[in-house]
């Protein structure tokens, strides 16, 4: 099971990173990895979107997320393979 968020755990303002979450035992337990390069703060007045998505298959994982730099919004994805 695969799960993609946006988290603020590792800071007090509103610098974001984006997670990775993976169960292997159905979601009785978690392993959290970050795979944003780099945090970012996104403008509350700003729509960010609602993006985030997943594509996994026979573990190999492709997050996709929103980002925001100068009230710019691009699209990311990581090249994960747990296999």
């Amino acid at each position: 099971m695969y799960v993609v968020y946006f988290d603020r755990r590792n800071y007090s303002d509103l610098n974001t990173d984006v997670y990775l979450s993976v169960s292997k035992d159905g979601g009785r337990t978690f392993e959290d990895l970050r795979i944003s390069e780099k945090p970012f703060v996104p403008d509350p007045k700003v729509f960010l979107g609602d993006y985030n998505n997943i594509a996994a298959f026979d573990g190999i994982v492709r997050p996709i997320w929103p980002r925001m730099d100068k009230q710019k919004i691009t699209l990311w994805t990581a090249l994960i393979n747990f296999k």
